[in-house]
């Protein structure tokens, strides 16, 4: 649970990401500001990288990513890791 809420800290201070719904477990599901384009873009950015994947999601419309951090085996180095992939390409959308 730390990993996620390291995560979202994150997210919450990117000026371009915003979490759209609490973090009490593993979960973290957030969206980029710019709307739903901005949004599928990054997640296709980070899925294209091949290193991480995360899940496009839509609900009543509004689309969002979510991330699940709950392997024993996963890191700090690998959410931080995530998280360069995350920050870089929510700049290019």
């Amino acid at each position: 649970m730390a990993l996620a809420t390291d995560l979202a800290s994150r997210i919450e201070a990117h000026p371009d990401l915003e979490l759209v719904a609490p973090v009490p477990f593993g979960l973290v599901s957030f969206r980029h500001i710019r709307g739903d384009d901005a949004t599928d873009a990054l997640a296709a950015a980070v899925n294209a990288s091949g290193w991480a994947y995360v899940t496009p999601s839509v609900i009543d419309g509004r689309h969002f990513i979510r991330v699940s951090i709950g392997q024993t085996t996963t890191t700090a180095a690998h959410v931080a890791r995530l998280w360069e992939l995350i920050e870089k390409s929510a700049g290019r959308t």
